[in-house]
Order: C-alpha cells, then sequence, then structure tokens
C-alpha cells in the first residue's frame, strides 16, 4: 500500500477528485492468471479502479462467466458465490508486516 504522490496521476474516474489516494496491488485469484494489477482507492470518495486495465480482457471473463448468466437468478447466485469467497479469502489473507 502506498499513499505518497505519483507523477501524473489521473484524476477519480467517479468524483474527478485529484486529491490523490491509497494504491494497491492485486493479483487475480478467481481462475489462476498470472500478473499483478493496480489499483487506487479516492482520497475524497472512495471509490477503487484499476489504474491500468488488460487491452484484451477476455481471459478474465470466459464465456460461463456467471455474469452472462440468462437466468438473472443464476447471475445473482453466481455473484453471491463470488462475493463469499472473496470474503472468506479476505478473513484469511495477512499483510505483509504479519508475516
Amino acid at each position: 500500500m502506498d499513499d505518497a504522490p505519483h507523477p501524473a496521476e489521473p484524476p477519480c474516474p467517479a468524483c474527478g477528485s485529484a486529491a490523490g489516494g491509497t494504491h494497491l496491488e492485486a493479483r487475480e485469484r478467481m481462475f489462476g492468471l498470472p500478473g499483478v494489477f493496480a489499483y487506487r482507492v479516492c482520497a475524497a470518495c472512495g471509490s477503487a479502479w484499476l489504474m491500468r486495465p488488460p487491452r484484451d480482457l477476455a481471459p478474465f471473463y470466459p464465456s460461463d462467466y456467471y455474469a452472462f448468466a440468462d437466468d438473472p437468478a443464476e447471475a445473482l447466485a453466481g455473484a453471491r458465490g463470488v462475493a463469499a469467497s472473496a470474503l472468506a479469502l479476505a478473513s484469511t489473507s495477512t499483510s505483509p508486516g504479519d508475516q
């Protein structure tokens, strides 16, 4: 996590603030794909966004991705499963200082 100012940082896409914010890095864990992704959390509104989205998002959204379901109940069940998995992972993760 990094709160230091970054040169030529774009404004928040949600509120337009140039106040900076917290920088985070995360790995994709749903499909086991490689890579580290940089996110920023806006200091003004709290929105988070991916700083440099991959050019090709297809590997992250396969044809059976839950949001593509024709049945809204199936899509909602998939979203709940993803949220439950993320919460379980977050509750077992440690920060670098805890290791």
